[in-house]
């Protein structure tokens, strides 16, 4: 029986010593040679004999000049199974066996020797097997330190291509696909008209469509409209196989930047995270009350809070179409990690002055007469002094979700906050970016009025007195009304897709009950009415009754800088606030 045969490649990208000398490219440079040199040695350990050399150049997006690869395809021949001769053999002997219990003691004695003589070849193949999985790692290693080189090069001739998460992504997709294309010895741009490549383009583009139509049902606000205008292009662009698949391409791109889970899943998970921080805060407020009967109190206390799309970009980026249900316990692993509270106790011997008082008496030498004289002296006494030591430390989120995803996770959480998962279905509330103005985000926390714990249903906005609030959507205003004791001044629209908002705590309403609105249509002004500490906007959003977290859904974030692994917590606490709200 011949052995088979398995190709490995020791890619080599050929660079001039003009590239290779640059400073940005040598730490990458010495990385990939380092790996193409380890494959030679491990495909030579796995007896790889040589089949030739030949180069070829790829370029791709904003590569000034090609590159030259050259290829040399290993043949490593792989180590033949013994277990299928011997299974034969069992399987004749089992075959002619009868009652005869000669013939099975046969049977047994061959498969005890036979079991002596697989030790010994088990023993043989795994060495060989060692080797040849030691070749294919090696390889795997070769082609990612290939890609990261390629795409250094491509950042440094063109910086700008490089500015943001989501165009890095998209050039190592790039880079990825003409590496692969060129290593296979084809095209990546060619159009093959051949029925292989139709069925595998009708496939993929069922699949992208079949993986479309389940984002879609959990997300029609607004996707619906642009997903149907995809599938009229895919329509008259489905004579034209390039076109059809770079429709499809588009369209995974999209799916493949944006936040999986559904609306309510992404909900239910920030909520929990801050029903987390929300206890720790309330602990912290209440030590006094927990703890009585010191005489000092010392608290050392970082800050509380975290950065909802960091959640959820970790969330998806780390378990791509999550449920609530399944990332509940890492929920908890991420707190445990990104706080920690401790609480001591410190006795100090302190002095304090105390005067006390002393008599004597005094007799005069001439008179005789007896006097009794009373004076005060101080002196140091010591006492216990109990104090209570309170420190909580924080991390930032970034820090701790960093070292719990891949490399290519890690590149998708960048890409995630830098698209903030395209979940912006509705409009911005103001004509200005407002989450330097977040004053409270969505989910529990302690009541600043009552100081209790509950859940806080919507997003504030702390803005000046007066300042105009736009809808965020299309639909009808289904009530304006006056609660003294909560919302103040509110307005509730609703669409005909079952969400509904709600604006509340104006100085002043725009609109009446029955009215059309349209998205961006000035309807109130802000104010501080009902139970409100300031001037702001308390901003609702419900699906067919649900609540949903309108920070991820409303338009105007700012964009997303990471902070340094292991910086400090970025809570929300140094916005600037105006001072009434």
């Amino acid at each position: 029986m011949s052995a088979k045969k398995a190709k490995r490649t020791v890619t080599r990208l050929q660079f001039t010593e003009e590239e290779r000398s640059r400073p940005e490219l040598q730490k990458a440079t010495q990385k990939a040679d380092k790996a193409a040199n380890k494959l030679e040695k491990a495909a030579k350990k796995s007896k790889a004999e040589s089949l030739g050399t030949h180069e070829k150049s790829i370029s791709f997006g904003p590569m000034k000049k090609p590159v030259k690869l050259q290829f040399e395809e290993l043949q490593v021949k792989k180590t033949p199974s013994a277990f299928k001769s011997a299974a034969e053999v069992h399987r004749q002997i089992a075959r002619s066996e009868d009652d005869n219990i000669g013939v099975e003691a046969a049977h047994r004695l061959e498969g005890t020797a036979e079991g002596t003589v697989r030790t010994a070849q088990n023993a043989h193949r795994s060495h060989a097997l060692k080797a040849e999985r030691k070749s294919l790692k090696a390889e795997k290693k070769l082609d990612q330190a290939n890609v990261s080189l390629l795409q250094k090069r491509a950042a440094s001739e063109q910086p700008l291509f490089s500015t943001n998460p989501l165009s890095r992504w998209q050039q190592k997709q790039a880079i990825k696909k003409e590496y692969a294309a060129a290593k296979a010895g084809r095209g990546a741009g060619t159009v093959q008209k051949t029925a292989q490549t139709t069925v595998k383009t009708a496939k993929k583009a069922k699949e992208a469509l079949e993986k479309a139509t389940a984002f879609v049902a959990r997300h029609s606000k607004v996707f619906l409209g642009i997903i149907g205008i995809f599938f009229v292009v895919m329509l008259i662009l489905n004579t034209f196989a390039s076109c059809s698949q770079m429709a499809v391409g588009g369209l995974n791109a999209f799916l493949t930047t944006s936040y999986t889970a559904s609306d309510e899943d992404i909900t239910a998970a920030d909520l929990e995270y801050t029903r987390l921080e929300a206890e720790l805060q309330y602990d912290l407020l209440n030590i006094e009350r927990d703890y009585p009967g010191f005489d000092e109190y010392r608290y050392t206390v970082d800050p509380i809070g975290h950065d909802p799309h960091e959640l959820i970009a970790y969330l998806t980026a780390r378990f791509e179409d999550f449920t609530y249900a399944e990332v509940e316990a890492e929920l908890r692993s991420l707190f445990s990690s990104m706080y920690s509270l401790s609480i001591t106790e410190t006795v100090e011997v302190r002095y304090r002055t105390e005067t006390l008082y002393r008599t004597y008496t005094v007799t005069d030498p001439e008179t005789g007469e007896v006097q009794i004289i009373r004076e005060s002296y101080e002196v140091e006494v010591p006492y216990n002094f109990y104090i209570l030591n309170i420190n909580l430390s924080s991390q930032s989120l970034y820090s701790v979700v960093y070292p719990r995803m891949s490399a290519d996770q890690r590149e998708m959480y960048l890409v995630y906050m830098d698209t903030k998962g395209n979940k912006q279905y509705f409009g911005n509330p103001f004509t200005f970016n407002w989450p330097s103005h977040v004053t409270s985000l969505y989910g529990w926390r302690v009541h600043p009025i009552t100081d209790r714990l509950q859940i806080h249903r919507g997003l504030d906005l702390g803005v000046p007195l007066g300042t105009p609030i736009q809808s965020i959507h299309d639909g009808e205003v289904v009530r304006v009304g006056y609660d003294a004791s909560g919302y103040g001044n509110y307005v509730v629209i609703a669409d005909t897709d079952g969400y509904r908002s709600t604006y509340a705590h104006c100085s002043s309403i725009l609109v009446t009950e029955g009215q059309s609105v349209l998205r961006g249509q000035a309807i109130a002004k802000a104010g501080s009415t009902g139970a409100s500490t300031g001037s702001h906007l308390h901003l609702e959003l419900t699906l067919n009754g649900q609540y949903l977290n309108p920070y991820f859904f409303i338009e105007g974030t700012d964009p997303y800088t990471p902070p340094a692994v292991g910086g400090t917590n970025g809570a929300y606490t140094d916005y600037d606030i105006p001072p009434e709200a």
